[in-house]
């Protein structure tokens, strides 16, 4: 289960029905996408820095934004990010 916090993120389901094991590259993506830094605190504590990596890389529904901004953070290859392809 995700905090009440977050809640507002996920518009379009229940996000008290989320899963932290089974919807966490929903979450991740949807965090990277619209989370406040307190919110990507919370997904680096949950799923740390490689599980925000791998969604990075293989999600489609990030904003192109949201993808540039976070691969010149971690250091990531643009080419290596699917929503900028």
């Amino acid at each position: 289960m995700i905090p009440k916090r977050l809640h507002r993120y996920f518009w379009e389901i229940n996000p008290s029905e989320l899963r932290l094991d089974e919807d966490a590259d929903y979450i991740t993506a949807r965090l990277l996408d619209y989370g406040k830094t307190q919110d990507i605190d919370w997904l680096l504590q949950k799923f740390g820095q490689n599980q925000i990596k791998t969604v990075l890389k293989k999600y489609r529904g990030i904003s192109r934004k949201a993808a540039f901004f976070w691969a010149n953070l971690l250091a990531i290859n643009p080419k290596e990010i699917k929503c900028l392809q």
